[in-house]
């Protein structure tokens, strides 16, 4: 029983750890002062409440001990609690500063549900940002893409996951599984025709992680558009397709 105890213990969370090492310190500190000065500290609770103001260097002075080997408890116990609450705080500090930088660095993982996913960091997606923080929408919104370095603090209220969304781990980093809606545009980094290969990958990837999922897709060519429903894309943006024909309204028009 020990033994299986003590294994769960190491498998959990190093904060989760040293949270219960503090609990069971302050605990034997509390059971050790009522045990020492019974009429001081009358009861366990007592003592505990003394141990945890006293360790984190409160010092209240509603329980203050009047016996030597009390003193002498009540020395160890600034010197080692005071030390390991510290520690505490500053791990927790710490490591919220890490999983803020995490996710900034597109490190991190998502947990979310009902999100929706936008692929590819370009004038178009920033725009797309853009207008939902105008709208203050709540909508939760996860940006995949692998050239960005760190998401702009501009728009630090989105989560950014780094990577490559044809490979799968990427997907799941994003949760692409409950996704409600993902958006792909296309890499204009590419030739045409290889920034459409790319898309229709992305929605192969994605369709095996959910296939109930609404996708979006950006096609660059008209004879890729096909190949994209094929692949799972629910909606196809042709975009060039609608530049070509807004230049054609704008050559035409008398006006």
């Amino acid at each position: 029983m020990i033994i299986k105890i003590k294994q769960y213990y190491f498998q959990l969370p190093f904060l989760l750890k040293l949270f219960f090492f503090i609990f069971l310190f302050t605990m034997s500190f509390g059971w050790a002062i009522h045990l020492i000065e019974p009429t001081i500290f009358p009861t366990l609770l007592d003592g505990v409440w003394w141990a945890i103001i006293t360790g984190a260097t409160v010092g209240y002075g509603d329980y203050v001990p009047h016996s030597t080997l009390g003193r002498l408890l009540t020395f160890a116990l600034i010197l080692a609690g005071g030390g390991a609450i510290t520690f505490y705080m500053a791990s927790i500090a710490s490591a919220t500063v890490k999983l803020e930088q995490q996710r900034l660095n597109g490190n991190g993982t998502f947990q979310g549900k009902q999100h929706i996913i936008i692929i590819g960091w370009n004038e178009r997606s920033k725009a797309l940002f853009n207008q939902l923080k105008s709208n203050s929408s709540s909508q939760q919104v996860i940006l995949i893409d692998s050239t960005l370095t760190q998401l702009p603090m501009k728009y630090a209220d989105f989560h950014y996951v780094k990577g490559d969304p044809t490979i799968e781990r990427t997907g799941r980093a994003a949760n692409a599984a409950c996704a409600k809606k993902i958006i792909i545009t296309a890499d204009q980094s590419l030739t045409e025709r290889f920034a459409d290969q790319a898309t229709i990958l992305t929605i192969i990837a994605l369709r095996a992680l959910n296939n109930t999922v609404s996708i979006t897709a950006e096609i660059l060519t008209t004879h890729q558009v096909e190949h994209a429903k094929l692949a799972g894309a629910n909606q196809i943006i042709e975009s060039n397709y609608i530049v070509a024909n807004l230049l054609h309204q704008e050559i035409t028009t008398k006006n």
